[in-house]
C-alpha cells in the first residue's frame, strides 16, 4: 500500500505541472486590420488597426527591409512613413509585437510606387499666356491646367518686403496678386499629384513672370508698322501679304520680347507671286536705331520653314526684309511670320515639309523572307516604300541595308524596270531629292535612275523626257557619293519620288566573278531648295 500510494502521488505532481504548464502558454497577438496605404516619391504611408496587446509594429519591405515603431496607444490607427520603395508594384506586410515578444500573423497590401521619372514624362510649366499690372498688382493669364495638376503656385515679394506664396486650384487661369512689389522678380510653377492621394508633390520648374512676360508671344498684340505686312501676322496662312523684292515687314511687340529665332510660310505659285530666295532679320528698341541680328537663304518653298538665332534678342521691334527674290517681275507672298523662344512660339501656321519614311541606313524590313537560298530571313522587303515588279529589295544581312539585288542562277530573275518609290502631295515649290547612292558589284549589270513624276508611280527608264517627269538622275554617274536631283513642283498635288532600275545576269560574264548583280543604297531625303 506503501508503495500505490508514493506512485499515486508522483501521478498527481505530474497532472498539476500539466495543467500548470497549459496555463502559462502565451497567446500570439491578432492581425492588424483595416490596412491602408498611400503612395510617395520612392515612399509610401501606411495605417492599420492593431489589437489591444500590440506594443509594436514593422511593415516589412523589399526582400526583408522594414521600418518599425511602437505602440502607444493601441485604440488609435498607426501610421508609418515607409522609405526607400522602388518604382512600381510593391507588397507591403504589417505584423504587431506584444509585451512577450509574440508576432501576429503578417496582413498585405500591395501600391503602385512612382519615382522621378514620372517627372520628366508627365511635368510641365503652364504658359503664361499675358499678364497686366498696376502699381502694386498683376493680373496673370495661364493656360488650361496640364493633367494631374494639383495647384498652381505664384512666389512673389510683397510690398512690407517679406516673401509670399499665393497658390490656387488648378481650375484656374486668371491670378490676382495683390499688394506685389513688382520692381522684384515673381515667379510661378505648378504642383502635381499622379493620384488623389499621393502623400507627395512634384514641383515643376519655377519660371520667373518678368522674364515669361517677354518671352509671352502675345501675337494678338503685335502690330504692323505703316501697315505693311499686317496679312503675315494674322496668324493665318490662308492670307498673304504681296510686294516686292527688297520690301520689309516692321513689327511693334508693343513692349520688350525675347525670341530665339523665327518661322516663315511663303505662297509663292510661280504664276502670280513669286518666291523671296533671302532674308535679313534686324531689330530695334525705337524704331529708328537697327542691329542685324542674322541673315541667309530662303527655300523656294510653299512649306514652313525656321531659322534659329545665334542667341537670343531682346527687342521691342524686329525688321524682316526680303533683299533677293526668284523673279524680279512678280510679288513675293508672305503668308505667316512667327517668332519662338525656349518656352513658347507664336504661332504654328503652315504645313511641315513632308519627310521619306524609312529612308536611312539601317533600314526597317517587313520580316519576310523572299529568297531563302541565300540565307534564311536575309533578303526582306523595305517598309513604307511601294514596289512594283522588283524582287529583293533589303539585305538584313549586317545591315539592313537598301539592296536590290539579281542572281538568276539561284532562282532570283533579272529585273526589268523594276520601280521602288514613295508618294507625296507637295506643295509649289523648288526641291531636292538628296540621296546618298552606295555600290554595285558589277557596274556592266545594271541600269537606274532617281526619278520624281507627277502622280501616283514613276515610269519606265525608256519614258523619262515624258511631261510627267520632274525630274531624273543616272545613278552609274554618282556611285558611292551624295547626290541631289533638283524638281521644281508648279502646282500642289501628287509627286512619286524613288528608283527605276534594271539588273542582269551576271553569272559567267566575269571569270571568277560574282554570280549576281546588285546595287545598294545609303539614304534619301527630300528637302527644300
Amino acid at each position: 500500500m506503501k508503495h500505490l500510494s508514493y506512485f499515486t502521488l508522483i501521478l498527481s505532481v505530474a497532472a498539476s505541472l500539466s495543467v500548470g504548464c497549459k496555463e502559462a502558454e502565451i497567446p500570439v497577438p491578432d492581425p492588424v486590420s483595416d490596412v491602408k496605404a498611400y503612395p510617395g516619391i520612392n515612399r509610401a504611408k501606411v495605417e492599420f488597426a492593431v489589437p489591444s496587446d500590440a506594443v509594436s509594429y514593422k511593415v516589412f519591405h523589399s526582400k526583408g527591409k522594414y521600418a518599425q515603431g511602437e505602440v502607444t496607444n493601441p485604440s488609435e490607427i498607426q501610421s508609418v512613413i515607409v522609405e526607400d520603395l522602388a518604382a512600381g508594384e510593391n507588397i507591403l506586410r504589417v505584423e504587431v509585437s506584444n509585451a512577450d515578444g509574440k508576432v501576429s500573423t503578417p496582413q498585405g497590401v500591395i501600391i503602385d510606387i512612382y519615382d522621378a521619372s514620372y517627372y520628366g514624362a508627365n511635368i510641365a510649366n503652364r504658359d503664361l499666356i499675358d499678364q497686366n499690372a498696376s502699381d502694386t498688382s498683376v493680373d496673370l493669364y495661364f493656360s488650361d491646367a496640364n493633367d494631374d495638376e494639383s495647384a498652381l503656385v505664384i512666389e512673389y515679394v510683397g510690398q512690407d518686403g517679406s516673401n509670399k506664396v499665393l497658390s490656387v486650384a488648378p481650375s484656374t487661369t486668371q491670378v490676382t496678386v495683390s499688394g506685389i512689389d513688382l520692381s522684384k522678380d515673381y515667379y510661378y510653377y505648378s504642383l502635381y499629384k499622379p493620384t488623389a492621394d499621393f502623400i507627395d508633390e512634384y514641383k515643376s520648374e519655377a519660371r520667373n513672370a518678368n522674364l515669361a512676360k517677354m518671352k509671352t508671344p502675345a501675337k494678338e498684340n503685335w502690330l504692323a508698322c505703316e501697315g505693311e505686312g499686317s496679312e503675315a501676322l494674322d496668324n493665318n496662312a490662308s492670307t498673304v501679304w504681296k510686294a516686292q523684292g527688297g520690301a520689309a515687314i516692321t513689327i511693334d511687340f508693343q513692349g520688350s520680347k525675347i525670341f530665339d529665332g523665327f518661322t516663315l510660310v511663303q505662297k509663292g505659285d510661280f504664276k502670280s507671286t513669286t518666291f523671296a530666295t533671302r532674308y535679313m532679320v534686324e531689330y530695334s528698341d525705337d524704331n529708328a536705331t537697327w542691329e542685324l541680328v542674322k541673315q541667309g537663304k530662303l527655300k523656294s518653298i510653299c512649306y514652313k520653314q525656321s531659322y534659329e538665332f545665334a542667341e537670343s534678342v531682346n527687342a521691342k521691334y524686329i525688321r524682316i526684309s526680303f533683299p533677293e527674290v526668284k523673279d524680279a517681275s512678280l510679288p513675293i507672298a508672305i503668308a505667316e511670320v512667327d517668332f519662338y523662344n525656349d518656352i513658347a512660339v507664336s504661332g504654328n501656321c503652315g504645313e511641315d515639309m513632308p519627310k521619306v519614311v524609312n529612308g536611312t541606313n539601317p533600314f526597317e524590313t517587313d520580316g519576310s523572307d523572299r529568297f531563302a537560298l541565300v540565307g534564311p530571313g536575309r533578303f526582306q522587303a523595305v517598309t513604307g516604300w511601294i514596289q512594283e515588279g522588283t524582287y529583293i529589295t533589303a539585305d538584313a544581312d549586317g545591315g539592313p541595308a537598301f539592296c536590290l539585288w539579281a542572281a538568276p542562277v539561284w532562282g532570283c530573275s533579272e529585273i526589268d524596270n523594276g520601280k521602288i518609290y514613295q508618294v507625296f502631295n507637295l506643295l509649289p515649290g523648288e526641291y531636292g531629292y538628296k540621296v546618298e547612292c552606295g555600290h554595285t558589284s558589277c557596274i556592266d549589270d545594271f541600269a537606274g535612275y532617281l526619278v520624281a513624276a507627277k502622280g501616283t508611280t514613276i515610269p519606265r527608264m525608256d519614258a523619262l523626257s515624258g511631261s510627267e517627269v520632274l525630274g531624273s538622275s543616272n545613278i552609274k554617274e554618282h556611285l558611292s557619293s551624295v547626290t541631289t536631283m533638283s524638281f521644281t513642283v508648279q502646282e500642289a498635288g501628287n509627286v512619286s519620288l524613288g528608283i527605276v532600275y534594271s539588273l542582269y545576269n551576271a553569272y559567267g560574264v566575269y571569270e571568277g566573278g560574282q554570280p549576281w548583280s546588285d546595287l545598294y543604297m545609303k539614304s534619301f531625303e527630300l528637302i527644300g531648295m
